[in-house]
């Protein structure tokens, strides 16, 4: 997967269940070979959401994506 770094403001802390804020986050599409929902990266908290448009560059895509965010906070 490749991983693009994101303006942390853009995500709710509340999903990634932090209290104060999310100090990095990055997300990545899903490569589709396996369930999305044993995903985990040491050191980071995850969250997957299927999407219409692409979060890294908010273009439209041609059909819906998973993408995994990962992030940092307190």
């Amino acid at each position: 997967m490749i991983w693009t770094f994101i303006d942390p403001d853009y995500v709710d802390k509340n999903i990634f269940g932090f209290r104060h804020k999310i100090i990095a986050c990055k997300v990545a599409r899903w490569h589709g070979k396996s369930d999305i929902r044993g995903f985990h990266l040491n050191g980071w908290q995850t969250f997957a959401e299927l999407l219409d448009v692409e979060p890294r560059n908010g273009n439209m895509l041609k059909e819906s994506v998973w993408f995994i965010y990962a992030a940092k906070g307190v």
